[in-house]
């Protein structure tokens, strides 16, 4: 499992370098998922997931569109203007 995968560099590195069988990505990332999709198409062995991994529903996940790799459970941290 690939857990917050972003846009595959390391699913397609291991794919092709190893003999694992199956690996599923997750990433929830709306944005970097559209990236993830066609980077991925092409290796059979990987399955893509539009989800986060955790305890619970509870959480939701607040990303900015134009900055794929700034996310945040808290909204105000998700531009990241706060540290």
């Amino acid at each position: 499992m690939d857990i917050g995968g972003n846009i595959g560099q390391f699913s397609v590195t291991i794919a092709k370098l190893t003999a694992v069988k199956v690996i599923d990505v997750f990433e929830p990332n709306p944005y970097a998922y559209e990236l993830l999709k066609p980077n991925t198409a092409q290796i059979k062995k990987i399955s893509i997931h539009n989800i986060g991994i955790g305890p619970d529903a509870q959480h939701r996940l607040h990303f900015v569109e134009g900055r794929s790799a700034i996310g945040s459970l808290l909204r105000e941290n998700a531009g990241g203007q706060k540290q």
